[in-house]
């Protein structure tokens, strides 16, 4: 009898513990996936560095999202600096959503970090970060000289196209 009780009770433990943990994903089922929010970002980011701009194309995303909301009410100016011999990095100010996920990133790629920082590449990197956009037609030594040297204050701002 005692045998019986404790068969039973492993049963159910195992099943309840199985029903709690499901083994699909959204990415498994196509219909869960089509239900999730999707973004439809149009205009382009346009980076001003001193006299010189360039412009860069969105990534669709929440982040992204919330950017060009930031950018439509006005635009927004970072102080940046050299880190890591591949990015200028400098504090938004605000914080906006992360979709980190594992990245190598390129020159010219923007990126949120930590939700509150942007980071304009001028080499690689790996790391788990946020994409906003990327630069368009440039190459990695357009990029760089771009950029230039040293600290830089650079204006982001909303281009309606």
């Amino acid at each position: 009898m005692r045998y019986c009780l404790s068969l039973l009770a492993i049963i159910l433990f195992t099943a309840c513990s199985s029903a709690s943990h499901p083994t699909s994903s959204p990415e498994d089922n196509p219909k869960e996936q089509e239900s999730q929010p999707k973004t439809n970002i149009t205009g382009k980011l346009k980076i001003t560095v001193g006299s010189k701009s360039a412009t860069a194309s969105f990534e669709q995303n929440s982040s992204s999202e919330a950017f060009v909301a930031k950018l439509k009410a006005n635009p927004v100016t970072v102080n940046m600096t050299d880190y890591g011999n591949f990015e200028k990095v400098g504090s938004l100010g605000f914080t906006l959503p992360r979709n980190d996920k594992p990245i190598t990133t390129s020159a010219g790629d923007i990126i949120l970090y930590n939700g509150s920082q942007i980071t304009i590449y001028y080499d690689n990197n790996s790391y788990s970060l946020t994409k906003l956009a990327h630069i368009d037609n440039m190459t990695k030594a357009q990029v760089k000289e771009f950029l230039g040297e040293g600290n830089i204050t650079v204006t982001f701002s909303y281009l309606n196209q």
